[in-house]
């Protein structure tokens, strides 16, 4: 029964794509279906002459194509997508449309199962398609899209032989790029919606890009943002260099083992640094305003902030390497404070605090033994403190701050060296 049901499919497919080409220039299938199916070289030549395709055309073939070669030479147009679903063992090395110029839906060449063959394929005059994706496809080697500049998404993703150029592309809503040789994109200078960078070993070039919606980078050590200036998340988990990113609402990192410099950002809705015990220094020397939280934790050796003034969420650093607080040196403000687990000594740092609007939280901080930066009447403090389990903090220190700062809520502190 499945045998037969299978040759009816095929049957209906030879039928409805041999009475494709019969109307001339402007081919449309018959049976309503607006596809065709294309499983052999022998339908392909039904289509050889058509200059628009009214529909789609979606390339399968489970056996031997019959040829190494697939061209329309004479192809304009395609209201519908052009794309592979599967490919196996099809045997072909080069997929050629010399003279396509705008695909209405998606060029999707993306095989359910891997393709080790097909090593080229040129759209050499193709200027717009709503979605662009090349996937799964082992051996491409060239890609050709030179004359593309109107597309919404695109995707590569795994082509671990491709180095792709989209060189006319100004603006695009969302890219994805995951285990590629490389990509270029010199034309392009916002992605409005989504950048996703993953896993590509050579050159990610972005030279002119200026805005970025979510973005999300890791294991791709040459991109280059030279010139971005703004972005709404930046989660990357690798070390980076953001030279020009002056403003973002959120940005995090997980995992970097480097640098992360961010020489002039000013402006930043929320930060989470974690789980980074590789990241060497963190540039923020530029930074003033954080309209959120402010969040380290696990790692960091160095942190350049002095411009820092104000946070309106919660300060929250811990566990991590630093020895100094000075790069808080202009903090003015903050809508909470907690700072557990560091190497710090002494609170230097934090003497321009004046206003912590919820609570304020400083325990578990083993080599912590002088808090003077903060036993001052110009502290105020809205909410509670806890400032226990600090070892080697002299509980004299303690009831110096409590005489000292102004404090809404209550005093908590256990632990302390009695001794000095």
């Amino acid at each position: 029964m499945a045998v037969m049901m299978r040759l009816a499919v095929a049957i209906a497919v030879v039928a409805v794509v041999a009475a494709a080409a019969e109307a001339g220039t402007v081919c449309e299938p018959t049976d309503g279906s607006q596809q065709y199916w294309i499983q052999n070289a022998q339908q392909l030549k039904a289509l050889y002459d058509c200059e628009t395709i009214v529909g789609s055309v979606v390339f399968q073939a489970s056996s031997s194509f019959g040829a190494t070669v697939v061209e329309l030479p004479y192809l304009k147009t395609v209201t519908g997508s052009l794309g592979i679903f599967s490919w196996w063992n099809a045997g072909v090395r080069s997929m050629v449309f010399p003279s396509l110029q705008s695909v209405g839906g998606a060029v999707s060449f993306t095989p359910s199962d891997a393709d080790e063959t097909l090593s080229s394929v040129s759209f050499h005059n193709l200027t717009s398609a709503w979605d662009v994706e090349f996937g799964n496809l082992k051996a491409l080697s060239t890609l050709d899209l030179s004359s593309l500049a109107n597309v919404d998404s695109m995707t590569f993703e795994t082509l671990p032989r491709c180095s792709a150029s989209v060189p006319h592309v100004v603006s695009i809503n969302q890219l994805f790029i995951n285990a590629v040789a490389g990509v270029s994109f010199p034309a392009l200078t916002s992605a409005l919606n989504t950048l996703y960078v993953t896993n590509t070993v050579g050159m990610a070039s972005f030279p002119v890009l200026q805005q970025t919606g979510n973005t999300y980078i890791t294991g791709t050590p040459y991109i280059t943002l030279p010139v971005l200036k703004t972005g709404k998340t930046i989660d990357v988990e690798q070390a980076m260099y953001f030279p020009m990113l002056q403003s973002v609402e959120y940005f995090s990192g997980t995992g970097v083992n480097g640098n992360l410099t961010l020489p002039v950002l000013t402006t930043a809705t929320g930060i989470n640094i974690e789980t980074s015990v590789g990241l060497s220094t963190l540039d923020l020397s530029k930074l003033k305003l954080v309209y959120d939280y402010f969040q380290l934790s696990f790692g960091v050796k160095e942190i350049l902030a002095d411009q820092l003034q104000s946070v309106t969420g919660i300060l929250s650093w811990s566990n991590l390497q630093l020895t100094t607080l000075e790069s808080l040196a202009t903090l003015t403000n903050v809508g909470g404070l907690a700072l557990t687990q560091l190497a710090v000594r002494d609170l230097d740092g934090l003497d321009s605090l004046i206003l912590v609007q919820g609570n304020l939280q400083i325990t578990s901080n083993g080599k912590l033994r002088d808090i003077a930066a903060i036993c001052r009447d110009t502290l105020n403090v809205m909410g509670n403190v806890d400032l226990s389990s600090n070892a080697a903090l002299c509980c004299t220190s303690i009831d110096l701050f409590k005489s000292s700062a102004h404090v809404s809520g209550t005093v908590t502190a256990t632990g302390c060296d009695t001794s000095c």
